[in-house]
């Protein structure tokens, strides 16, 4: 599998932020646990650094198919002297714009989901509201994941409000 897929099933069954993805170390994936633990992020700059706020520092179960998808790019990934799950070719951390434009865009594009200019209707962070709705769908208590919000975590209540407004229309 390349790692494009690998990006976006992890992105959507984890909930995890691209930079988490981008600074995701094999060190950090526990197959027999089967619970990637968030601790780092990679920034703007492609350093690695502390996630977004202390509420970002996790651990998060891993789906069967986050499991499955993980073991097989395990052997195919590029070499990267730090680990990294996702890196470059030459084993530094992914650039976003290069997730973004090479990945993400064009697969907004292949499946129509576009604007009438042709420009994507989503950014990569969409991909975090669609993890939730999964949950949702999964049978989850949206009230749990509203407290949950470990995978989704937001540290100021403001950015939040659209996932309880997305939460609020599955309840009963």
């Amino acid at each position: 599998m390349p790692p494009e897929g690998g990006y976006i099933i992890k992105a959507i069954f984890t909930g995890m932020r691209i930079s988490e993805l981008r600074g995701l170390t094999w060190d950090n994936v526990d197959f027999q646990s089967k619970v990637i633990r968030v601790d780092q992020r990679a920034d703007e700059y492609c350093e690695i650094g502390a996630p977004k706020s202390r509420a970002g520092v996790r651990s998060i179960p891993m789906a069967p198919t986050v499991s499955k998808i993980s073991v097989a790019w395990k052997d195919q990934a590029p070499d990267s002297s730090i680990g990294l799950v996702f890196p470059n070719s030459v084993g530094k951390v992914q650039n976003y714009s290069n997730i973004y434009n090479r990945v993400f865009k064009p697969m907004l594009v292949d499946n129509g989901i576009v604007d009438d200019q042709g420009q994507s209707k989503f950014g990569i962070h969409a991909l975090r509201h669609a993890a939730a709705s999964l949950f949702i769908e999964q049978g989850w208590n949206p009230m749990e994941i509203q407290t949950l919000q470990t995978p989704r975590r937001h540290s100021k209540q403001s950015l939040a409000i659209p996932l309880k407004a997305e939460i609020s229309r599955y309840s009963p």
